[in-house]
C-alpha cells in the first residue's frame, strides 16, 4: 500500500505550491511544536491537513509565521499580535459571495439556517406520493417505507443562480449523496474557505461515492447463525462503477483504503467526507463505527440519516451512503 501520508504532489493543480512541516521549520528554524503552537492560537491561517492529520502549508503561511517570530522578537504578546493580525488579514476580505442555488433536497435543519444567514438562494422541493404531497423539509415526519415506493421531486421554484446545486437525475443506477456533501461543506465552511463557489465544478470533479447494502441471509439452513455475513460495495467516481461483494470482517480494511485511495482524487487534501445511514437500522452502530475509524481526521466528516431521493434510488431501507471529495 502506497504511504498516503508522504506520497503528495507539490502542486494542487491551482498554482499554489504547498510544504510539509520539515520543509517550514528548516526555513525558519524553529521546532514543530513552535509551529503547532501558533497554529493552535490561530495565527497562520487555513492549514491544510490529510486524512492521516499531515499539515501542508502554503507560502502565505510560511510568511504569517515569519511575521509571528518577527513580531516576538520585537517584544509583542500572543494576544497583541492576534489585534495585529485581525486587522491585517480580516476574514471578509478574502470572502466571495455565495452566487448558488442550492435545491432543500440537500439541505438539513442547520444549513437552511445558514442559508438564510449567508443570502443563499433555496430552490424549495415537494415530495409528491400517491396519496400525499409534503414539503421536502418535512420528509422525517414521513414514515421511512414510503420511500421505498415511487414518489416524485417536484422543484417549487426556479434557481437565481448559473451555478445550482441539487439531487443528480443523470445517473443510470443510484443516486449517490455526493451533491449532498458539497451543499453541506460550502455552507459550513463559508467564513473558512475563499472563492469557494469558483471551486465548486472542482469539487464534483473529485467525488468519490460509494452504496454499502450488508446482504441478509434468508434460507433453511441449521447453521445460518454461524454464516459470516456479506456485504455489497459498490464505488462511483466520474460515472464509472465497480462493485465488489465482502465478509464483515474485511469492510474495515477495505473501507480504509477505499477512502485513502480516493483522496488521491483531492490530492490527499480531502475536503468533506460524509455517510448516511439508518439511525435505526440493525447495522447503524458498526457502520459508524468503522467510518469513524477509516475517518481519523473528524472535522471533516459528517455523520446523518438517509435522505429520501437516495433511499428510494435503491429500495431498501439498510443501504447506506458514502461520499468524499
Amino acid at each position: 500500500m502506497k504511504n498516503y501520508k508522504s506520497e503528495i504532489p507539490k502542486d494542487l493543480g491551482s498554482g499554489t505550491q504547498i510544504f510539509k512541516m520539515k520543509e517550514v521549520i528548516e526555513r525558519l528554524n524553529v521546532t514543530p511544536r513552535t509551529v503547532r503552537y501558533y497554529e493552535s492560537e490561530g495565527l497562520v491561517g487555513d492549514v491544510k491537513r490529510s486524512l492521516g492529520f499531515t499539515r501542508y502549508f502554503t507560502e502565505s503561511d510560511i510568511n504569517r509565521l515569519r511575521e509571528v517570530l518577527t513580531l516576538k522578537q520585537k517584544g509583542y504578546k500572543i494576544s497583541d499580535i492576534k489585534e495585529i493580525f485581525a486587522e491585517r488579514y480580516p476574514k471578509n476580505e478574502v470572502l466571495d459571495p455565495l452566487d448558488v442555488s442550492i435545491q432543500d433536497a440537500l439541505l438539513d435543519a442547520n444549513d437552511l439556517k445558514k442559508c438564510a444567514q449567508y443570502n443563499v438562494d433555496v430552490v424549495k422541493t415537494e415530495l409528491v406520493f400517491d396519496h400525499m404531497t409534503v414539503s421536502h423539509t418535512d420528509w422525517q415526519n414521513v414514515q421511512s417505507t414510503e420511500f421505498l415506493k415511487p414518489f416524485k421531486m417536484n422543484n417549487l421554484n426556479k434557481p437565481k443562480n448559473k451555478t445550482y446545486i441539487s439531487v443528480p437525475t443523470n445517473t443510470a443506477s443510484w443516486t449517490g449523496c455526493g451533491h449532498r456533501a458539497i451543499a453541506h461543506y460550502i455552507l459550513n465552511k463559508r467564513d473558512e474557505v475563499s472563492s469557494i463557489t469558483k471551486n465548486i465544478p472542482q469539487y464534483i470533479d473529485n467525488l468519490t461515492e460509494w452504496f454499502i447494502l450488508p446482504v441478509e441471509y434468508s434460507m433453511d439452513y441449521r447453521y445460518l447463525t454461524d454464516l459470516e455475513k456479506s456485504i455489497i460495495v459498490e464505488k462511483r467516481h466520474h460515472n464509472v462503477t465497480e462493485s465488489v461483494i465482502l465478509f464483515e470482517s474485511e469492510l474495515e480494511r477495505f473501507l480504509e483504503k477505499e477512502i485513502k485511495d480516493a483522496s488521491l482524487h483531492s490530492h490527499r487534501l480531502v475536503q468533506q467526507v460524509l455517510f448516511q445511514c439508518d439511525p435505526k437500522g440493525p447495522h447503524y452502530t458498526w457502520l459508524t463505527s468503522l467510518i469513524h475509524k477509516s475517518v481519523p481526521h473528524k472535522d471533516i466528516l459528517k455523520i446523518e440519516p438517509v435522505f429520501p431521493a437516495y433511499r428510494e434510488s435503491v429500495g431498501t431501507l439498510h443501504g447506506s451512503f458514502l461520499a468524499l471529495f
